[in-house]
């Protein structure tokens, strides 16, 4: 048990190595949309393109709210509205338009009930909880301004976070119980 708390460790820290990557490469290019989201300073052209591509799969959405339009379909709107063969660059609006409200509510219903399970094991927490939770928050941020649904390393931080409610679980349960004996 001990050799796989410390495998654990080390794999999670591996992977928090690999998501400042990510991270890093997405705050290089972040000037420009933190402009637009706040209205100040200068917007590029890329930023400009986004924010079209965001108002195309909010349309969309409208149109189609509760099935969406297909997953993976949204670079056809792209293609019919800008010429371009791209997907939405924002997670939130690529599941709305692309699964409607029953892709949308699958895909974070993950979210959520990884949420719930921090919460209710909040005083058991370690260290590996809170890399988890800020993990967590971060990817939801991130979402804002990428598509993640199919990206691999997606599914393997929330494994990863999954894991550690398991483990929250698993260690919480044995303290409750001493603590209903005394």
């Amino acid at each position: 048990d001990f050799i796989s708390m410390q495998f654990y460790t080390v794999f999670a820290k591996g992977l928090l190595q690999l998501f400042n990557i990510h991270l890093a490469k997405i705050l290089v290019q972040g000037g420009s949309c933190t402009n637009s989201f706040t209205g100040k300073g200068e917007v590029d052209s890329s930023t400009l393109a986004r924010n079209e591509m965001v108002e195309i799969g909010l349309q969309t959405f409208f149109e189609h709210p509760l099935f969406g339009i297909g997953m993976g379909n949204s670079n056809e709107l792209v293609k019919l509205h800008m010429k371009n063969d791209a997907y939405l660059h924002n997670n939130f609006v690529e599941l709305l338009a692309c699964g409607g409200i029953v892709g949308f509510g699958i895909y974070y219903a993950m979210y959520a009930y990884l949420i719930t399970q921090f919460i209710k094991y909040r005083k058991h927490k370690n260290d590996e909880y809170v890399i988890c939770v800020i993990l967590m928050l971060v990817l939801l941020v991130m979402d804002y301004g990428r598509v993640s649904y199919y990206a691999k390393t997606q599914y393997i931080f929330l494994m990863v976070m999954f894991l550690e409610t398991d483990v929250l679980r698993k260690t919480a349960g044995p303290l409750a119980r001493r603590r209903r004996r005394m």
